[in-house]
């Protein structure tokens, strides 16, 4: 597990440096608690922070949440790999359905965070309404960026 989450850590000490927040104010307009990034700031923290906990200090800092830095369990693809199998799948079930390239890749990115906190959460895994809500906030985060 640590080995996940040292570069996780390190990302976390860049952002914070970067922004110039603290554990605690940063804690606090992630609306989580102070010890929630002290711990996993450390060098030896034994847990694996969570995608929606890395999704919600990336909000509250302006940056891009770091999926790809080991929170990301193995097999979920990249965004770009999930639009391109959505504008597939759409161009087969509605042909007639168009949408722009950017669509298309805000879709993929919230399909990818979606099965990441699907992943991250298993009792969201067998919850339609849990689900629903996880998809509903993949959705709502930062637009389209160049990468994953």
């Amino acid at each position: 597990m640590q080995e996940k989450q040292e570069p996780i850590a390190a990302w976390m000490r860049s952002v914070m440096e970067q922004k110039n927040l603290n554990p605690t104010s940063w804690a606090k307009k992630a609306g989580l608690g102070r010890d929630t990034v002290s711990r996993a700031i450390k060098d030896k923290y034994a847990h694996v922070s969570s995608t929606r906990t890395l999704i919600q200090l990336a909000d509250a800092a302006g940056v891009p949440p770091p999926l790809d830095l080991g929170a990301a369990p193995a097999g979920v693809p990249s965004s770009a790999i999930l639009a391109a199998i959505l504008e597939e799948a759409v161009s087969r079930l509605a042909p007639s359905a168009s949408f722009p390239p950017l669509l298309w890749k805000a879709m993929g990115q919230a399909l990818r965070h979606t099965l990441l906190e699907l992943a991250d959460d298993p009792a969201t895994q067998n919850d339609p309404t849990r689900a629903r809500m996880a998809a509903r906030m993949a959705a709502r985060q930062q637009p389209p960026e160049g990468t994953d």
